[in-house]
């Protein structure tokens, strides 16, 4: 029999924002009030240690947006694309247009060390243009990140161009 694949949702209750744990074979957890994690599986309880690596590998994360037309028909060009974001190392940003990935940039933070603070992605006229679009911003060799705000400056077209 095949093994099942788990797919765990977390839901942050301050803020109702949800998080998805893929590979991440457990059922249960607990916070103790010393800050300990503790999850259980059908193999038993195990303390979460070591949450910057996954049994010794970096763990990879990301944030993806869904894809919109931004409630405009039209076709449609990024200038920019500025991200309020908070990291201890580069990210890694992923432009969809119309189905295809255009583009994936890696962005070098301004500040690091968990420091909040906005940063500016230029966008030329070569990463395309369409009617929808969807972002992905991941972590680069497991930084630790938070994205706050993603926003951008989009040059609406003609319909017929």
């Amino acid at each position: 029999m095949a093994e099942e694949a788990r797919l765990g949702i977390c839901v942050n209750p301050s803020n109702n924002a949800l998080s998805q744990y893929q590979g991440y074979d457990f059922n249960g957890f607990a916070v103790l009030p010393d800050g300990r994690v503790l999850a259980s599986s059908a193999d038993g309880l195990f303390v979460l240690d070591d949450a910057d690596k996954d049994d010794g590998a970096q763990i990879a994360a990301f944030i993806e947006t869904a894809e919109s037309d931004y409630g405009i028909p039209n076709q449609k060009r990024f200038r920019n694309l500025d991200a309020s974001i908070e990291t201890s190392g580069p990210l890694s940003i992923g432009v969809t247009v119309d189905g295809t990935l255009v583009h994936t940039y890696v962005v070098a933070p301004d500040k690091t060390g968990q420091k909040a603070h906005k940063t500016r992605l230029p966008m030329g006229r070569n990463w395309g243009q369409g009617t929808m679009w969807q972002f992905k911003v991941g972590n680069v060799d497991g930084c630790d990140f938070s994205l706050d705000e993603l926003s951008g400056l989009a040059m609406i077209l003609h319909a017929g161009r």
